[in-house]
């Protein structure tokens, strides 16, 4: 999980060139995380955007993501990576008021 703080154009482009490769996926986690992040922070127009390749091996859950999402007013932009389960990715995006786009490996 890469979580930047709110930034730049420049300074996103430059997180997008190091990926980060570790074992386990903690989606759930990881969007929980930012959308706290993001209730931190007044003033700013705020989204979360991930990368993922939709599978997830934490405790929380799609529901509570989408809670807290259109609790703190954060919508969330996926974008799916491979052979990923789209509804899921479909219906947290969606219900947050972001958006899910499919890459494929193709």
């Amino acid at each position: 999980m890469i979580l930047k703080d709110f930034t730049g154009e420049d300074e996103v482009k430059k997180a997008l060139k190091v990926p980060l490769f570790r074992r386990g996926t903690s989606l759930y986690d990881a969007l929980l995380t930012a959308v706290r992040c993001s209730e931190k922070k007044d003033g700013y127009t705020k989204c979360i955007i991930a990368f993922t390749d939709g599978a997830d091996t934490t405790k929380s859950s799609p529901a509570e993501v989408i809670t807290a999402a259109k609790n703190a007013s954060v919508p969330i932009f996926l974008i799916g990576i491979g052979n990923v389960e789209e509804s899921i990715l479909k219906s947290i995006a969606d219900s947050t008021g972001g958006k899910y786009y499919p890459v494929s490996d193709t």
